[in-house]
């Protein structure tokens, strides 16, 4: 073969060399290329399920805080300072402050700074749809510029809101309860790892909002709604991952994302993918330089050789270099693991443990012994379990392991684990894609111990205000009683011939206990409200009658004043409406009685319309004295008076109005004022009451024109009654006796539950009048013992006990009716007519 063939032979051999090497440098760099990709989008997948975790956990934790708080709301207060509140904060960094605010948004308590305080936030989209929130959720609000709410914005600064939704004993709304998250907190969890891989995390709400940027603060940062997770995956595909173009502000990105379990909020993991194609473009280029050199050099068979030798050591230190990079990717990870405060655990595809820090080892001291790389999860969980690890799997041991297994097998929502140790953890566990298990171990003893507490402390609250309660219902006993014979007396004596002046006597002693006992019936109702346990009733009445027996228990008062009353009805008014009738009345009279208050001469008037759907609105106008305007707007606050002059001038409790407030919100209602100083007042409620259908027409009935006569005893046509007064004080007999004689019936009396009994048995009596509270027998148990032996005689409870449950309790032990103290004559009357057996009557 001559030199030009041998050439040839040369140059063949050479240029298939060539194509061969070619080809196999470009295979390997394609190779190489999707590798170092894949590698880098498990990676980001990884990171983006720990810190969903980590991110739900801080938002569970905050939203678990706040709804702790609850049970200490009441009325738009909190009976937590806030001194003690910010310490209880310092163990959750994520938490910058918390503050409450009332159902008309102002801030009523805050951890921050007292310039919050009084500050309106009714504007804020974390107030706003509470307000108009059917369901209670927690939610997570726009990021805003600042330290808190009341200070000045501070460039840099900012903060995120989460609220929980306040609600009074029905239900209805009443305020907020809102956490100021550290948007910090977030961007510095896992900054060694982030660091590593030039990548960035990036908090979004559902709705494209940003939360926390890598890049920027979050309030200065438009709407991510037009980036691909919103626009390609959202909401049909809620994890995936995509390369991202490069920005003005990151780079081309691999980018992973994931939607947290428990709140609307995307987490987004952006990788550097220049950085990660880096060391595949310096891996191509140097083996496409040896080649090159490789292919200039051959010249021979010794050429050749040289330059294949060559090429295995290049493929050989590729391998070496590879390997170097994984060691250090895996020793960073390691290190990162480590310097977590959470217990960090990761088992393969087969379920066998690889990967776990020193924090996951402590708190399972009982299994140490054998916890290393390799060993299967089950039986990890088995030596535990027979090593005591876990309190409630004692006694139920199979059962115990099954449903850790499938919890752990089929992960779903976080829960918590009490260990031997007396610790509590949180668990949260995500597969991976290839089969996987994560899981993080957080501590949540601190947590438990202040949920003890609370829970103590509400049991306390709850024990307190029983016994303020009952003092209350005790102290009421005790005023009503001698007012019982205050009232009964001066009712007895202006039926007697009186000169002019002793009759004005007699009057003002009479109107002077009245005021006390509105006061004291006040102070009742509103601590029965607070403590939220004041009866609403649902049932059918007569919404025209109803309306009129207000208005006649405020006419003596009007007539006394010469102030002329007017009822205004609507013609379409139903008849029958379903409602609690009493609550009505009471707020309806409590209007009234305000509007004749208040009103020196002129008119005041009630009026009552349907409104939309079941909702009838009720108005009490006048032409008082009218209210200040800058009074309005506190006027329904307990203790609150148009101005000092006029508490001194009118009296009163200042609770009337924070009670019918609090009567209107309970039967599902509103109510509202609109006045002038010196042009009179209009009150108005709207409540519903839907209507009892009907084929009869509904009555309209006028307001008469001419006043009533003043109460007279009427003529007792049949004969006298025979009636037993169970009553231990002498006052109290005397009144209620001389009210029985003038009446006409014939009176016994007995000092004590016990001498009532006695006298049942010995001689039968029409009715008896029965008084609650007597010494050595009370009278309950008389009248229990008195209907074991047969007696059926009407029996009339005559008590200053006014709580709905204990006149329930009477009616329960066989008591017919109950008259509450102070007794008046007309009253007592009309109760004995209605107890009279039907042919006394």
């Amino acid at each position: 073969m001559d030199g030009s063939h041998l050439a040839f032979w040369f140059a063949a051999a050479l240029l298939l060399a060539a194509v061969v090497l070619g080809g196999l440098l470009a295979f390997s760099a394609v190779v190489n290329r999707d590798r170092h990709l894949e590698d880098s989008s498990g990676l980001a997948e990884s990171l983006t399920g720990l810190i969903e975790g980590q991110v739900a956990h801080g938002l569970q934790t905050t939203t678990l805080i706040l709804e702790s708080l609850k049970p200490f709301t009441q009325g738009g207060r909190i009976n937590v300072d806030s001194a003690t509140l910010s310490a209880r904060l310092r163990y959750n960094p994520q938490i910058r402050g918390i503050l409450m605010a009332d159902a008309e948004g102002i801030v009523r308590l805050s951890t921050l700074d007292t310039a919050d305080i009084g500050q309106w936030i009714g504007a804020l989209d974390v107030f706003v749809q509470q307000e108009r929130a059917t369901a209670d959720l927690p939610i997570l609000g726009t990021p805003r510029l600042g330290r808190s709410i009341g200070l000045t914005e501070v460039e840099g600064v900012e903060y995120l809101p989460l609220s929980v939704r306040l609600s009074d004993a029905n239900g209805n709304f009443a305020g907020v309860l809102v956490a100021l998250l550290n948007p910090l907190f977030f961007q510095t969890q896992y900054q060694s790892i982030l660091r590593l891989h030039n990548a960035t995390v990036d908090l979004i709400r559902y709705d494209g909002t940003p939360l926390v940027m890598a890049t920027n603060l979050a309030a200065n940062t438009p709407s991510q709604a037009g980036t691909p997770i919103f626009t390609q995956f959202l909401p049909r595909q809620e994890s995936g991952t995509y390369v991202a173009d490069a920005s003005d502000t990151t780079p081309e990105q691999i980018v992973s994302f994931r939607v947290t379990r428990t709140f609307p909020v995307v987490i987004r993991v952006g990788l550097d993918r220049t950085m990660i194609l880096a060391q595949w473009r310096a891996d191509t280029l140097r083996d496409s330089a040896g080649t090159g050199v490789a292919l200039l050099l051959i010249g021979g068979a010794l050429g050749i050789l040289w330059h294949q030798t060559r090429t295995l050591r290049t493929q050989h230190q590729t391998l070496m270099e590879t390997g170097q990079v994984a060691t250090a990717v895996r020793s960073q990870l390691e290190m990162a693991m480590e310097s977590m405060s959470d217990g960090f655990v990761f088992c393969d595809a087969d379920d066998r443990i690889v990967l776990f820090n020193n924090t996951y080892r402590r708190y399972y001291p009982r299994s140490a012994s054998i916890m290393e790389r390799g060993i299967p999860f089950e039986l990890l969980l088995r030596h535990g379990v027979a090593a005591g690890e876990y309190p409630d799997a004692a006694g139920r041991e199979e059962a115990f392991i099954s449903d850790r297994l499938a919890r752990h097998r089929f992960p779903g929502e976080p829960f918590e684990q009490k260990l031997a140790t007396g610790r509590w953890v949180r668990v949260l566990e995500q597969r991976t894609k290839d089969g996987g298990t994560v899981g993080l171990r957080i501590d949540i003893t601190e947590l438990k111990q202040r949920e003890a507490a609370l829970t103590e402390a509400r049991t306390q609250a709850d024990q307190a205000n029983d016994a303020k309660s009952r003092f209350l219902a005790h102290m009421s006993h005790e005023i009503r009683t001698p007012m019982n014979g205050i009232l009964g007396m001066i009712g007895l004596l202006t039926q007697t011939p009186l000169a002019p002046e002793q009759r004005h006597y007699a009057d003002v002693i009479e109107d002077s206990t009245q005021a006390l006992l509105r006061i004291l019936n006040d102070i009742l109702d509103y601590s029965r409200l607070e403590a939220g346990r004041l009866p609403i009733e649902s049932a059918p009445f007569d919404l025209d009658k109803s309306l009129k027996s207000a208005l006649a228990l405020i006419e003596a008062e009007a007539r006394r004043k010469g102030i002329r009353l007017e009822f205004d009805r609507a013609a379409d008014l139903p008849e029958l409406v379903i409602g609690d009738s009493g609550r009505l009345r009471q707020i309806i009279l409590n209007l009234l009685g305000n509007a004749v208050k208040f009103t020196e001469s002129g008119t005041v008037s009630l009026s009552a319309q349907p409104m939309r759907g079941d909702l009838i609105e009720f108005a009490v106008s006048d032409t008082g004295i009218g209210i200040a305007e800058d009074v309005l707007p506190r006027l329904f606050q307990q203790y609150e008076q148009a101005a000092s002059s006029t508490q001194q001038q009118y009296g009163g409790s200042g609770l009337g109005l924070a009670i019918a407030k609090r009567l209107t919100e309970a039967v599902g209602g509103t109510i509202g004022v609109t006045s002038r100083a010196g042009e009179g007042s209009r009150f108005w409620i709207s409540v519903p009451l839907p209507a009892v259908r009907s084929s009869a027409p509904a009555p309209v009935d006028a307001m008469p024109t001419a006043p009533p006569p003043p109460y007279e005893p009427t003529e007792n046509t049949g004969p006298a009654l025979s009636v037993l007064v169970a009553e231990d004080n002498a006052i109290n007999q005397r009144v209620i006796g001389a009210m029985l004689e003038r009446l006409g019936h014939q009176v016994s009396y007995a000092d004590n539950g016990r001498l009532a009994l006695a006298a049942m048995v010995e001689r039968s009596f029409d009715v008896i009048l029965m008084d609650i509270q007597m010494p050595e027998m009370d009278g309950v148990e008389a009248t229990q013992l008195a209907r074991a032996r047969g007696i059926k005689t009407p029996i009339l409870a005559v008590t200053a006990n006014v709580l709905i449950e204990d006149q329930q309790r009477y009616r329960a032990a066989g008591l017919n009716a109950v008259l509450t103290k102070p007794v008046r004559l007309n009253i007592l009357e009309t109760a004995l007519k209605d107890l009279q057996p039907a042919d006394r009557a």
